[in-house]
C-alpha cells in the first residue's frame, strides 16, 4: 500500500503556476517524486489532491490567521528565517487562499501544514533540492531537475513535499508560536563550503 504526500506552492493570482509536487510513499519505505505540475487556482489544486489521493499537504502560505502578522511570523524572524509578514497586501490575498486551500482540503479528509520552502531548505542544511531528496533517499526522474532549476513555483513545491514526507517520516522541525506550526526539515548534514 502506498501513500500520497503533496507540496503546494500556492500563488495569488489564477493565471500564475501555483506549483505542485507529488510524492508516493511505497509500502517498503521506497519514496519517489511522482508528479510535478503547474495548476491554476484553488480548484485545480483541490482536484489533484483528491485524484492524487494525498493524505498529507504542505502548503507553502499563511493558512491562518487572517491576514495579520502572526506570533509564528515573529518566531521565524527571531530564528533568523526569512518569511514575509501576512499584512501586506498581496500577503493578505495568499493568506485568505492558503486558508480557503486548507479547510477545503481539510473537508476532504486531507491533512494540511503549513511551511515555508527556503527556510525548509536552509534548516535541513543542505544546499539544493536534488540533494535534499538524495539525502532523504527520495527517487526522482532526472528529467524533473531542469523543470525544478527553471522554476522557482515548482522548486518551493518539491520542499514542500519533501516537508510533508519529513512529516510522516519523521525528519521535521517544529517552529511554534501562540497556536501556530510552520512545518520545516531537521538538519541532514552542515552546510558545506
Amino acid at each position: 500500500m502506498s501513500l500520497c504526500v503533496c507540496g503546494i506552492d500556492l500563488a495569488v493570482r489564477k493565471e500564475r503556476c501555483t506549483g505542485y509536487a507529488l510524492i508516493v510513499i511505497h509500502g517498503n519505505n521506497d519514496a519517489e517524486l511522482a508528479r510535478l505540475n503547474c495548476l491554476h487556482g484553488v480548484e485545480e489544486v483541490v482536484e489533484k489532491v483528491v485524484k492524487d489521493r494525498v493524505s498529507v499537504a504542505a502548503v507553502d502560505a499563511p493558512i491562518s490567521g487572517g491576514g495579520r502578522v502572526r506570533e509564528i511570523e515573529r518566531e521565524m524572524w527571531r530564528r533568523g528565517f526569512k518569511v514575509l509578514p501576512p499584512s501586506m497586501p498581496w500577503m493578505r490575498e495568499l493568506t485568505k487562499l492558503g486558508e480557503t486551500l486548507a479547510n477545503d482540503l481539510r473537508r476532504l479528509g486531507v491533512e494540511v501544514i503549513e511551511t515555508h520552502p527556503s527556510s525548509a531548505l536552509r534548516s535541513s542544511g543542505v544546499r539544493s533540492v536534488p540533494e535534499l531528496l538524495s539525502m532523504l533517499g527520495v527517487k526522482f526522474p532526472k528529467d524533473y531537475l531542469p523543470e525544478v532549476a527553471s522554476s522557482r513555483d515548482l522548486r518551493d513545491a518539491v520542499i514542500a513535499a519533501t516537508v510533508a514526507y519529513c512529516y510522516v517520516t519523521g525528519c521535521v522541525e517544529r517552529v511554534e508560536a501562540d497556536g501556530d506550526v510552520i512545518y520545516l526539515i531537521r538538519e541532514l548534514s552542515p552546510l558545506r563550503g
